[in-house]
Order: structure tokens, then C-alpha cells, then sequence
């Protein structure tokens, strides 16, 4: 029996968007970019702000299919995902379990170090924890060289760098006082890498590596906000490597359509995995979109796809 969704013409689109999550902004750049890419290719797009209301405004455009391009908690953590679920609404992006495990940094590690990936080692902390006890959890050695962060932000959003006890204690209250939690990691060097997958028509693939620089500022800022963020060439000995990183970690954690996985490579060869992001920015500086381009693909006909996906997944 031929899928309705699949063969008919996508011609209706809901983009959600915004909310309350402190990457509220970031998500609106990143809608706006996605609705400018795909002028043209869709005859109706639609932005809609998550709200208490998306449900009705969602019923009120008459979508065929929805884009969730939320940052960050709530919304990219499967919330809205569920929603879209029990509405009967396809929708562009990973399911409800994949977007609450990859955006709980703490549950993505574990699941990713269960099938041999690298991760960083590190403790969590809530509110309501002895604050000193990462002391006890971080080894002696790698204590003055430390990344606090929360658990479930986006990346970069909210992380610091730190080099001293002190300072970690400092920036572990801080990051308590704004977030409940705060994520207390041994800090990876190396050459930090970023890595788009792309998911569509039932084949899994990668998209070009981009090495990102963090200009060494602290704290660290988003990704999309970094200076140097340039493709790996064709040759470059770590692009093998990074990709096979990335796809295995986009399946471990289930991811659907695209995803971007960001990652540490040791001056010993060794790949750490830092994050998946299930729902990266789509901004015409962004890591994705870089990515996307250097492969020779295009924001618009590349979510054109994507949409035709989602819908044949209903």
C-alpha cells in the first residue's frame, strides 16, 4: 500500500519555536533561517512561539508536518516531541526518548560508554547535594582543570573552564544557583571537533567534520558564537575517525534525521565524545549548516527532504 504522507507534496509547515528555555532567542534565529532556506520549496511555512497555547495554534495552521527547532530545556528535551506524538503530527527530528537522553548530558554518557564510545569522566551535582563532594569524585591530578556545566543546557551555553579548587567551587555555585545542577567534568584537551549527521530516506551519513576554536574565552560560548569554525579537508587523517564517532553515537542514543555530535580529539588519537545535540542551530554561521554546506548540500532542499521523512514516518 502506497504512504499518502510519503508521495504527497508537502505544502503546509509548522516551525515551533522559541519558549521558555534560556536558548529561547537562539531557537527564533534559528526558525527564521530555516523559514528563509525553505521559501520557495514550501508553499505555506509558518512560525509558531511555544506556548501554553501550541497545541491549538498548531491545529489552527493546518500543518502537514512539524519543525521543532527548540534549544535547550524546555522543548528539545522531548517535551514537545511528545506532544506532537499524541497529536497524530509528524514532525522533523529525533523521537521523544533520543531528545530526553541526549539533552540529559549525565544519561547520553552512559548509554555512549556502554557501547565503547569515550566520555569525559565527571560527577553530578544537584542543589540539594554536598557541594564539595566532587572533590571525592575527581581525580586529584585533574582537579585543576575542570569544565562545570549544567546537565541538560545546549552547547556551550552556560559552561566555564576552570583552572583552580577555588575557582571550580565558585563556578559550581554559580551554575546551581542558575540551573539546579551543575555537571562537573575533567577537562579534555585536544582538537575539538563537530560533527553533523544527516539522516534521511533510510540512510544514515555524515556530514564533513568542522574544527571549532573556542578562541580561549571563558566562559565558553555556544558553538555558533565561536571564532574558526572551518570544514576538515578531504585528506585530513581525522576525518575517518570523527565520522565513525559520530554516526555510532547518533545510533547508540536512536537519533532521527540529523543530529550534531561534538567531540575532543586526545593528542594520543583518542576520541571523547563531549555531547550529541538533537536539534542543532541552524543559522547560516552555525556548525550544522558550515558542515552541511562543505558537503555540497543546502539548508532548504536539505529540511525539504527531511520533511518528506517525517512524514512518511506517521
Amino acid at each position: 500500500m502506497t504512504n499518502d504522507r510519503k508521495t504527497a507534496s508537502i505544502s503546509s509547515v509548522a516551525v515551533v519555536c522559541g519558549g521558555l528555555s534560556p536558548e529561547a532567542e537562539s531557537s527564533r534565529q534559528s526558525a527564521a533561517s530555516l523559514v528563509d532556506a525553505l521559501t520557495g520549496l514550501v508553499q505555506n511555512i509558518e512560525i509558531v512561539e511555544f506556548r501554553r497555547t501550541l497545541p491549538a495554534d498548531l491545529i489552527s495552521t493546518g500543518a502537514q508536518v512539524v519543525v521543532p527547532v527548540t534549544h535547550g530545556v524546555p522543548g528539545e528535551d522531548g517535551t514537545v516531541q511528545g506532544l506532537l506524538e499524541c497529536m497524530g503530527l509528524p514532525y522533523v527530528g529525533s523521537g521523544v526518548l533520543a531528545s530526553a537522553l541526549a539533552i540529559r548530558k549525565d544519561f547520553a554518557k552512559v548509554v555512549l560508554a556502554d557501547v565503547g564510545i569515550s566520555v569525559p569522566e565527571g560527577v553530578l551535582l544537584e542543589s540539594r547535594d554536598d557541594h564539595s563532594r566532587w572533590r571525592q569524585a575527581i581525580d586529584p591530578a585533574a582537579r585543576v582543570h575542570l569544565v562545570i556545566k549544567p546537565v541538560d543546557g545546549g552547547s556551550g551555553f552556560g559552561v566555564a573552564r576552570v583552572r583552580s579548587m577555588a575557582a571550580a567551587d565558585t563556578a559550581i555555585e554559580r551554575c546551581l544557583e542558575g540551573h539546579g545542577t551543575a555537571l562537573v567534568e575533567q577537562s579534555v584537551d585536544g582538537i575539538e571537533l563537530t560533527v553533523g549527521v544527516l539522516d534521511t530516506g533510510g540512510r544514515t551519513g555524515a556530514l564533513v567534520p568542522v574544527v571549532v576554536s573556542t578562541s580561549g574565552t571563558d566562559p565558553i560560548p555556544p558553538i555558533s558564537q565561536r571564532a574558526g569554525v572551518s570544514p576538515l579537508e578531504p585528506d585530513h587523517p581525522l576525518l575517518d575517525p570523527a565520522v565513525r564517532v559520530a554516526l555510532d553515537a547518533h545510533r547508540a542514543l536512536d537519533c532521527r534525521h540529523l543530529s550534531r555530535v561534538d567531540l575532543i580529539v586526545r593528542p594520543d588519537g583518542e576520541l571523547v565524545v563531549l555531547e550529541v545535540n538533537t536539534m542543532p542551530g541552524l543559522t547560516p554561521d552555525g556548525a550544522w549548516v558550515k558542515s552541511l554546506r562543505a558537503a555540497g548540500l543546502e539548508l532548504g532542499p536539505t529540511f525539504e527532504q527531511l520533511l518528506r521523512s517525517a512524514a512518511s514516518d506517521i
